[in-house]
């Protein structure tokens, strides 16, 4: 099984998806992580990727602080 992931700090959670695929998919799951959407071009294929995570995290500021 191949995921795409797009996230720009795939470091704090690699470690989760990585304890998640030894433990429950026997290490069949290949992970590809791309920071940013637009780092993929348009002749890349999604439908090669059985799974796509997209972060979708938005920072809010208020008050000036976060």
């Amino acid at each position: 099984m191949k995921i795409l992931v797009f996230e720009d700090e795939y470091n704090e959670i690699e470690g989760l998806l990585n304890y998640v695929n030894f433990k429950y998919f026997n290490n069949k799951i290949e992970f590809i992580n791309l920071a940013k959407s637009q780092a993929i071009s348009l002749q890349d294929k999604l439908k090669d990727y059985d799974i796509v995570m997209i972060d979708t995290d938005i920072d809010i500021t208020v008050n000036g602080g976060s």
